[in-house]
């Protein structure tokens, strides 16, 4: 969710070397004027938000393209903010979601656990199949031999939830998915001729044609991060530094806590792989195969611009689209460099998510050299920097992001949480209305455009409230 510089960051590969695509056939082919000229803007997407990867500052700008071109949100049922995380996503989670009709939805990018078979209206067409044998080593490991312990009890859960008879019966088809596979099998498997023999097939929500996309942080960024922002958890709750910690992770972590995920390898908790799982080389290959056979580009936060240049280029947008001001990022007071020793506990202790974050860092430039070329690329950068230099001295009183106490308009003051300061902005008095409204939809908070854009897609369920922001411990958030 944040946006930061920090000089830990992986180098950016040189130019040259082998190129191993992350979407095959699928991926677009960049810079080339005549592509670009007939391409036609994508308007079904599935943003997978990452925690604490730039991923608020992208959300804005699915919210903006969305709502200048009237376009339909799968939002949280109830105007939530999360999608039942940290729960498997599905379909019913859905406003507006109807079983047995077309999907409706143009954008799905609000917090979710990814399950790319409640998502997809058909599975992805180079999906693979594997052995429950061999996906056994990502299960979570049981105290009790005997598994149907284990599902029973995340069938009771399911009825915690709800008591509509057809909603029970997905969670219970969810609870069998988890214990059967905790880790892979979702990537892996077309469930589609099992479901419809039992009547339990599950309806998707976008449609086969939808383009996904999701985007990364280095772990040594996102664990100091993390411990700032999710202080309240239970892992991180009552040890004093980030370093304490990791000097002695078990006095603190309990994997079975429902929030554990904030603690360690969270992007792999995200993309709906167990978060405890074995790091050996052949699953972690596995893992990195289903992320690519699900997802159309991944982005990472460390090069933002060079990640909206692909974007735009991607979805056949326009610059005023992916251009953005950074959003829910952090004040440098709660910020120090983490020395060398930390450093590589983090990854360690982040071993997932640091081979998810190793590979697609690389994929991301070989597809830069592929497909845009370096020079090009950093053409493509500069006049994004350059529009938004100008937005800011357009829309901003400032010119940059403020404390959240110097926040003049209380409806822009973003969500503090945790031990974090989040930063926010100002809009310079005196414009008119149509930059106004412009230069508003640039720097509202993710909370309170979710809720706006609720509002207006419906308007009578918004009369009756809205349910707060889904996030760990309430002792967590406070005010400025």
């Amino acid at each position: 969710m944040e946006r930061e510089s920090s000089p830990s960051k992986i180098v950016a590969p040189q130019a040259g070397g082998t190129v191993e695509d992350i979407k095959g056939d699928n991926w677009q082919t960049l810079g080339n004027s005549s592509d670009e000229a007939a391409c036609k803007p994508k308007t079904h997407i599935v943003f997978l938000k990452v925690h604490k990867s730039a991923s608020s500052t992208v959300m804005n700008i699915l919210f903006r393209f969305g709502e200048t071109r009237n376009l339909t949100f799968g939002f949280p049922f109830n105007g939530a903010s999360q999608l039942f995380y940290p729960h498997y996503f599905a379909a019913e989670f859905v406003e507006g979601f109807v079983a047995g009709q077309a999907s409706q939805f143009n954008i799905l990018c609000h917090h979710m656990r990814f399950l790319p078979t409640e998502v997809r209206n058909k599975p992805p067409r180079t999906h693979k199949h594997r052995t429950l044998q061999a996906l056994k080593p990502f299960f979570p490991k049981q105290s009790n031999p005997q598994h149907h312990v284990d599902r029973t009890c995340y069938l009771s859960l399911s009825l915690q939830y709800t008591t509509d008879f057809k909603l029970t019966l997905l969670w219970r088809w969810q609870c069998i998915l988890q214990w059967e596979s905790r880790l892979l099998s979702p990537f892996f498997h077309s469930f589609e001729s099992s479901f419809s023999q039992s009547h339990l097939q599950v309806q998707r929500v976008m449609p086969s044609t939808t383009f996904y996309f999701a985007i990364l942080r280095n772990p040594i960024h996102l664990m100091e991060s993390s411990f700032t922002y999710y202080k309240g958890t239970s892992a991180f709750f009552h040890a004093k530094s980030l370093e304490e910690f990791l000097q002695q992770p078990s006095r603190f972590y309990k994997a079975g806590d429902s929030d554990s995920q904030y603690a360690k390898n969270l992007m792999t908790f995200d993309f709906g792989f167990n978060h405890n799982g074995e790091a050996s080389a052949r699953h972690v290959q596995l893992m990195l195969q289903a992320i690519k056979t699900a997802f159309n580009l991944i982005l990472i936060s460390e090069y933002f611009d060079e990640s909206m240049v692909l974007l735009k280029e991607a979805l056949c947008w326009d610059l005023d689209s992916v251009v953005s001001f950074p959003l829910n990022s952090r004040d440098g007071s709660t910020r120090a460099p983490l020395p060398d020793f930390t450093v590589e506990k983090i990854k360690n202790w982040n071993k997932l998510d640091w081979e998810i974050y190793t590979h697609f860092n690389q994929t991301f430039w070989e597809k830069i050299d592929r497909d845009i070329g370096r020079e090009h690329m950093s053409q493509e950068v500069r006049a994004l920097q350059k529009r938004r230099e100008q937005l800011a001295r357009t829309c901003l009183q400032e010119g940059e992001s403020v404390a959240p106490q110097e926040i003049k308009d209380r409806s822009l003051l973003p969500l503090q949480y945790g031990q974090a300061r989040i930063l926010g902005y100002n809009l310079k008095p005196g414009l008119d209305k149509t930059t106004e409204q412009m230069c508003r939809r640039l720097i509202t908070p993710e909370l309170q455009y979710s809720r706006s854009l609720y509002s207006k897609q419906f308007p009578q369920k918004a009369l009756k409230g809205h349910r707060p922001a889904s996030m760990p411990r309430k002792h967590n958030r406070r005010t400025v």
